[in-house]
């Protein structure tokens, strides 16, 4: 395992836009086309994504045509809850492969429909989703590429975390400023949830609670 790579990982999580070369990375370890990094739940779909510059546009399509939530193959990683990379061999039966909508109508017209996928389950119980691509008929990633990658999965899965916090402390610094210029304010997340209030607009809501009618 590459001491360089492994730091290239931890970089990302303070400098988001490093994720495309270690994707690339990655991507070269299993003889891919390219890396997908994206983080996802079940009603909003694809919240945030990056990728590689190969697949780059494949996954703008994926995502802009919705296909995320039709795609068992995302539902069955998360649903394994597995703490390592699984193929498409490992979730899917033979019949699936060639039946499957999202492989035959997505996944194979792009050139892809092998790949080696992991899900890590981030705080804000929403799922970083991370894969290595590459062509059906490359064949499924071997044993020996999936162990190499099991064995970078948890610096992937740290800094991923490490990433989604400071975003959060981020976002609470900002409604802070905020509030020393006597302004309430929420910060909200992709799907409109509450992520941070600051105590000017938590007074605002109490106010209001104590005031409405019974």
């Amino acid at each position: 395992m590459s001491q360089e790579l492994v730091d290239r990982i931890y970089e990302c999580a303070f400098a988001p836009d490093l994720w495309a070369g270690v994707l690339d990375e990655l991507a070269r370890l299993a003889n891919a086309r390219g890396g997908v990094l994206f983080t996802a739940n079940g009603t909003a779909g694809v919240l945030r994504w990056t990728a590689s510059t190969r697949v780059h546009a494949d996954l703008a399509t994926y995502v802009a045509e919705g296909w995320l939530l039709s795609d068992r193959r995302r539902e069955r990683v998360v649903a394994a809850a597995h703490a390592g990379f699984l193929t498409e061999c490992d979730i899917f039966s033979a019949e699936e492969l060639h039946s499957d909508p999202t492989i035959r109508d997505f996944y194979r017209p792009h050139g892809l429909g092998r790949t080696a996928i992991t899900g890590v389950l981030l705080p804000t119980n929403d799922w970083l989703v991370l894969s290595v691509e590459r062509g059906f008929a490359d064949g499924p990633v071997p044993v020996e590429v999936i162990r190499h990658l099991d064995q970078l999965r948890p610096h992937l899965a740290r800094s991923a975390l490490m990433s989604a916090r400071l975003q959060l402390e981020r976002a609470r610094a900002a409604s802070e400023a905020l509030e020393l210029l006597g302004l309430p304010a929420l910060v909200l997340d992709n799907r409109g949830r509450v992520v941070v209030a600051n105590q000017l607009m938590e007074a605002m809501y109490r106010g209001a609670r104590g005031t409405a009618s019974p």
